[in-house]
């Protein structure tokens, strides 16, 4: 286990390090190396697995994670994990992996969002494969004369040789810190049911059914034809009996899904139905 000798090329790794704080596109960047990529560790191969662990500071989702390659044709695999008992990560969230063609930093959308909780870390764990490089993992740390404001704190970023077992890296250089960014944009509303129909039990009530096409609701709501809510319904409920209502009288409904971003399109689950006589 070792660092390369010295900076990775002092001037390309400054320039990247501009692109790599000048990011605006996400909400929040997590990250533990303001300074960006100051050397790389390895173990005499081109493969090595690095992790950071953040804890979140609002309700938020991860969609993207940043990091830098050590070579062309760089291959990586991001992993991301809501539980960490200090050498295990567990509870996989998402994962993804590909090969970026160049050198340098590269941000990585997620297949889906990651819904993240204020207070509850989460793991970002990846493996690194450089062709003909054999210090796959860029980190930042104190370098006389370069880097000399750089700090670290344990239970930030760990190392592991086989992606099972993991070590906080402040145990190899107690100001150390590998260069993986948890990029964040707002939560979302959810996504709008879809398919309301109606069924008449009873001459005094309409049951309404809906496909549910999220899965980050916090409830339902029907709404008349002016938006006023005329109902509510629980999360993962796809139907919901409405009464007592008038004979003979037309119901018009929308349903929403909403949740504390905000609520789907009315518009894009609606249905109407007639009450029996009684």
């Amino acid at each position: 286990f070792q660092a390369e000798d010295g900076i990775r090329d002092v001037e390309r790794s400054r320039g990247l390090g501009d692109v790599y704080k000048r990011q605006t596109t996400y909400s929040t960047n997590y990250d533990y190396d303001p300074y960006g990529w100051v050397s790389s560790l390895g173990v005499g191969t081109n493969t090595f697995w690095a992790a950071n662990i953040f804890t979140p500071t609002a309700d938020e989702d991860l969609a993207a994670v940043g990091f830098y390659a050590g070579a062309d044709n760089t291959s990586y695999e991001i992993y991301i994990y809501d539980d960490f008992n200090g050498s295990y990560f567990s509870n996989l969230l998402d994962s993804t992996s590909g090969t970026v063609p160049w050198y340098g930093y590269h941000t990585i959308s997620l297949p889906t969002p990651i819904p993240l909780t204020n207070g509850d870390d989460f793991g970002i764990v990846m493996k690194f494969t450089t062709p003909g490089y054999n210090y796959p993992a860029p980190f930042e740390y104190y370098y006389l004369g370069y880097c000399s404001a750089a700090s670290a704190n344990p239970g930030e970023s760990y190392y592991s040789t086989n992606g099972s077992t993991f070590t906080d890296l402040t145990t190899f250089d107690s100001t150390a810190n590998f260069c993986i960014r948890g990029l964040t944009t707002e939560p979302s509303p959810p996504a709008a049911p879809s398919d309301l129909t109606s069924i008449q039990k009873a001459w005094d009530s309409i049951t309404w059914s809906w496909t549910d096409n999220s899965d980050d609701e916090d409830g339902f709501r029907g709404l008349d034809e002016y938006e006023n809510v005329k109902w509510s319904d629980a999360a993962d409920v796809t139907e919901y009996e409405e009464s007592p209502l008038i004979a003979n009288t037309p119901y018009t409904r929308q349903v929403i899904a909403y949740n504390a971003s905000g609520r789907s399109d009315p518009n894009s689950c609606v249905a109407t139905a007639v009450s029996y006589t009684h």
